[in-house]
């Protein structure tokens, strides 16, 4: 929780000329005033100066190493239309009488995939994302299943713009009896 009595410190968009290590900061009562970023009461490093005369709009990637942030100039952001390619090789394992894990391999998407939904039948059962700008993961584990029950599962990949592709592979499996 934000403590009003202490002192927040922002970046304003006019660089300080003083030295490259020293920022300007705001105080929670207003004033201006600067210090070297190294000191530990700031909190922030300058790393860039952007020049805001046009809008800067994040534009695609899901900020992984393998999939980095895009970055486009302009007055707005491109529209994403493109959908992922649809999940393959759905898999089974791990069968049990009321359990088993789901697999499949990883989508691509022009942007990036941010997000896989896992349907029982018709039914959404389940969202896998990813965290802290990672990959989703391409595994499931679903729960709560009848033994000795035949269930029929997909997955559909989506990206940040909600476009999704179509449905993978279906996969049938049974689920053990209680006594297995």
């Amino acid at each position: 929780m934000i403590n009003s009595n202490n002192n927040w410190y922002y970046w304003l968009n006019s660089p300080y000329a003083d030295g490259s290590g020293t920022v300007r900061f705001v105080s929670a009562d207003g004033y201006v005033g600067s210090l070297h970023a190294a000191d530990d009461s700031v909190g922030v490093r300058p790393a860039l100066h952007l020049n805001f005369s046009s809008a800067i709009f994040a534009s695609g990637g899901s900020g992984t190493s393998s999939n980095p942030y895009l970055v486009t100039r302009g007055s707005s952001a491109p529209d994403d239309t493109t959908a992922p390619n649809a999940p393959s090789g759905l898999s089974s394992a791990n069968v049990a009488a009321m359990t088993l894990t789901l697999n499949w391999t990883t989508s691509t998407d022009n942007v990036g995939v941010t997000a896989y939904d896992v349907y029982r039948g018709t039914t959404l059962i389940g969202t896998v994302t990813g965290s802290n700008g990672s990959a989703p993961a391409t595994t499931y584990n679903v729960m709560g299943l009848t033994a000795a029950t035949n269930y029929t599962f997909t997955v559909k990949a989506k990206d940040a713009a909600g476009n999704v592709s179509a449905a993978s592979n279906a996969v049938t499996v049974t689920t053990l009896n209680d006594d297995d």
